[in-house]
C-alpha cells in the first residue's frame, strides 16, 4: 500500500506538471493567434503553438488517466470492493484478480477513483 502511495504522489507531481504545460501552451496558442491577426506573427508560428498545444492534451490525459488507476489500485489494496452495475459478487482480493478489478470498466474506475481520493485527502 505504501508503493501505491508513493505513486499518487508521483501522479499528483506529474499531473500537475501536465497540467501547466498544457496551459502554457494554450496560453501560447491564443497569444500566437492573436499576434497573427494583427500581422505581428507568421503563420507558421501559429502552426507551431498549434502543435504542442496537441501535443501537450495526451500528456495530460494520459497522467490524469494513471492517476485514477493508480487511485483504484489504493482501493484495492486497502481491501475495498465495490459492485458494478449487475454483478452480485464482491471483486476478488487476489493480486491477479486485482488487475482485473482495474480493468472491469470506466464508471466502476470512477466511483474507486473518487473513493480514492478522499481516502487520501484524509491522510493529509
Amino acid at each position: 500500500m505504501a508503493d501505491t502511495l508513493r505513486a499518487l504522489k508521483h501522479d499528483a507531481q506529474a499531473l500537475d506538471a501536465q497540467r501547466n504545460a498544457l496551459d502554457a501552451s494554450q496560453a501560447s496558442r491564443e497569444l500566437s493567434q492573436a499576434s497573427h491577426q494583427f500581422g505581428q506573427a507568421r503563420f507558421l508560428q501559429v502552426l507551431d503553438a498549434q502543435r504542442l498545444f496537441d501535443q501537450a492534451r495526451p500528456g495530460y490525459a494520459k497522467a490524469r488517466g494513471q492517476r485514477c488507476l493508480d487511485s483504484a489500485q489504493l482501493f484495492v489494496a486497502m481491501g475495498g470492493g465495490w459492485r458494478a452495475s449487475g454483478d452480485s459478487e464482491r471483486i476478488p482480493r487476489t493480486s491477479d484478480q486485482r488487475t482485473a478489478a482495474i480493468g472491469i470498466g470506466p464508471a466502476v474506475t470512477r466511483r474507486a477513483c473518487a473513493k480514492a481520493h478522499v481516502f487520501v485527502a484524509s491522510r493529509k
